[in-house]
């Protein structure tokens, strides 16, 4: 399991309209690391102060898994254990 690389590069390309592959980056996506699993999030919210991811594995709670803001307006935030399938919002 791994996800497509994330870079600076990767988000000017999308800021710039020259991205056709964000679904590769953008969105839920499984990880494994160092014998961790489970999922990064990513989203680009531009009017944003704050994202955070809700879901059935927290128990629909906002606060408890708030995004990190990553290259500008890009937020990611990495959730260990969960099981595919799960239910979320940011």
């Amino acid at each position: 399991m791994h996800h497509a690389r994330f870079s600076s590069t990767e988000c000017t390309r999308f800021l710039d309209g020259g991205c056709f592959d964000a679904y590769r980056f953008l969105g839920a996506h499984p990880y494994s690391k160092n014998g961790e699993k489970g999922f990064v999030f990513r989203v680009w919210a531009p009017n944003a102060d704050r994202v955070c991811v809700c879901g059935d594995f927290n128990g629909w709670d906002p606060g408890a898994h708030e995004m990190r803001r990553v290259f500008g307006a890009f937020f990611e935030a990495r959730i260990p254990g969960l099981a595919q399938f799960s239910a979320y919002k940011y």
